[in-house]
């Protein structure tokens, strides 16, 4: 079972980016939790769903944004990963409003 989990981290690794990963690792606790609820009736904490909602969100706000990861043929560009230009100008949109500064008006 551990060889059939390092393999497909190693090959979604390759295709997608790590933050993804993590993101759906966490989700993982939804399926527990529908199992307890469904076949045992234990009801999870109330922090739970609020929780759960964070998670998720998290996840559908990761995927709005611009990949970061240009395909190219494998051939060509075997190991390299570049960034893609939608992903540059967005981050240069972000941290140019990030760093903006504040209007403090007293």
């Amino acid at each position: 079972a551990s060889y059939f989990q390092y393999v497909g981290v190693a090959r979604f690794l390759s295709l997608s980016e790590s933050a993804l990963l993590k993101l759906s690792l966490l989700t993982g606790d939804l399926w527990a939790v529908l199992f307890s609820v469904v076949a045992e009736h234990i009801v999870p904490p109330p922090l739970f769903w609020p929780a759960l909602a964070l998670i998720i969100s998290g996840v559908f706000i990761y995927e709005i944004a611009p990949s970061p990861i240009i395909s190219h043929d494998e051939s060509k560009n075997e190991g390299v990963v570049e960034l893609s230009e939608d992903y540059n100008s967005w981050m240069d949109n972000y941290v140019s409003w990030a760093n903006e500064p504040e209007m403090v008006t007293a």
